[in-house]
């Protein structure tokens, strides 16, 4: 058991005795309020205004859910604190403020939350792999997950084209499974753990932006493909054209795979298609750069093609 004290700690003690509460406890200021995580219960302390109890009720019904039941304290100088049950979206429609105000969230169980972090989907992957968890999920590997991995991307990038925010929420939500469930079994195999997968995202896009991360005066990058081809062969180590080249995934769909070839050939300076000997498949490779040169994807625009192919078909029969 324990209480994690951010700022406003020294009211802490006699309000988590009223409230009853339950320990882990996490307690922090209403100034400059952060929710690192929703497991444990919560007390926010000197909530002074209501517009700084408004600011802190937009933060934590993101979290917790506009209708979670939370015990607010009114001001008062007592020793033993009286509160009021609210849901979370009245936080700052109470009578009066001060510094003496605060609001508890008490610790809900994982089965009866109506709203989840990363570490609860963390802790419920622990859970389906674990001993008492999900056969399938166990039977998991690295290489077996890949294709699901895949077939989730291209649906969250289905729903963004559709603009069904909704559903492309819901999709995110399942790549980012496969993200966890990766990270699972590369903890339990000693193959890699999500502090590496976090680390090196987190690495990389400072390494990549040292205008914004680096040191006071570092120059700022030119923002244009070649520049950001040449960052990411400077950090891969990569110094042939064959090298980086090879980076390009060979499990991408074809006009994928020639979308980033032929911009990675032009970083290089390297005209492509002058590899290939004259055949249809070269014509392909240079409508694909034609596309890239207009600023579309031959990928995008193949589906979009095939697409209204379907519903003039439609149409006809």
């Amino acid at each position: 058991d324990r209480a994690v004290f951010g700022g406003g700690a020294g009211l802490a003690s006699p309000l988590l005795q009223a409230a009853g509460a339950r320990l882990p406890v996490r307690v922090a200021s209403a100034t400059g309020l952060t929710v690192p995580a929703t497991q444990d219960a919560l007390l926010v302390t000197e909530i002074n205004t209501r517009i700084l109890a408004g600011e802190c009720k937009l933060q934590l019904c993101a979290w917790y859910g506009e209708e979670t039941e939370a015990l607010f304290f009114p001001p008062s100088e007592k020793a033993q604190r009286a509160f009021v049950r609210i849901p979370l979206w009245q936080m700052d429609q109470q009578p009066r403020y001060d510094h003496t105000c605060a609001l508890y969230i008490d610790s809900v169980p994982l089965a009866e939350r109506s709203r989840f972090d990363l570490w609860d989907l963390r802790r419920v992957m622990r859970i389906l792999r674990g001993d008492r968890g999900c056969p399938w999920d166990r039977a998991q590997t690295h290489r077996s997950l890949s294709r699901y991995l895949i077939e989730e991307a291209y649906e969250t990038s289905q729903a963004v084209a559709e603009e069904d925010w909704d559903h492309a929420a819901d999709e995110l939500g399942d790549v980012l499974l496969q993200v966890f469930f990766q990270a699972d079994i590369g903890e339990q195999y000693g193959t890699f753990c999500l502090g590496d997968v976090t680390t090196a995202i987190c690495r990389k896009m400072m390494e990549r932006h040292p205008g914004i991360f680096g040191p006071e005066g570092a120059a700022l990058p030119e923002g244009t493909d070649a520049s950001w081809e040449k960052l990411k062969q400077q950090q891969r180590g990569s110094t042939t054209p064959a090298q980086v080249l090879r980076e390009v995934s060979s499990d991408m769909p074809a006009l994928m795979r020639a979308e980033k070839i032929l911009r990675k050939s032009d970083g290089l300076g390297l005209d492509a298609a002058s590899y290939l000997p004259e055949s249809p498949v070269k014509e392909i490779l240079r409508q694909v750069q034609l596309l890239r040169r207009q600023g579309l994807s031959a990928e995008e625009e193949m589906h979009l093609a095939l697409s209204r192919l379907t519903e003039e078909t439609e149409k006809t029969t």
